[in-house]
């Protein structure tokens, strides 16, 4: 994962300085939480445990290799109560909902900070 965010901060420079804030307690911008392909879904439909989980929609990076890194949009599916305790465990518990439609980082890149 690190050497996943370091490619990334390479190759952006300082686009990334105008990514969201994911967390308040967090002193670094973005912070990004690995979860694993079996949390990964492209369903219209999930099923959770619990009345206390939400999502948000989130800009998802998926990574081919260290050369090839793509873009989508995603639901960060996550348990609030659970997220309280652990935030990695809280966003690998729900199904996280992934576009089916990707684009190139590299493709992206030169429009990441325009607001239309």
């Amino acid at each position: 994962m690190e050497a996943m965010w370091e490619e990334i901060k390479k190759r952006s420079g300082a686009t990334l300085r105008s990514l969201p804030r994911r967390h308040s307690r967090t002193s670094s911008t973005p912070t990004l939480y690995p979860v694993s392909r079996r949390s990964l879904t492209q369903a219209s439909l999930i099923e959770v445990l619990g009345e206390e989980t939400s999502g948000e929609a989130e800009f998802v990076l998926l990574m081919e290799n260290e050369k090839q890194i793509y873009v989508g949009v995603g639901s960060d599916h996550t348990d609030r109560k659970l997220e309280m305790f652990d935030i990695a465990w809280s966003k690998n518990i729900c199904p996280n909902v992934i576009s089916t439609e990707l684009w190139s980082f590299e493709n992206v890149l030169p429009h990441w900070d325009k607001s239309h």
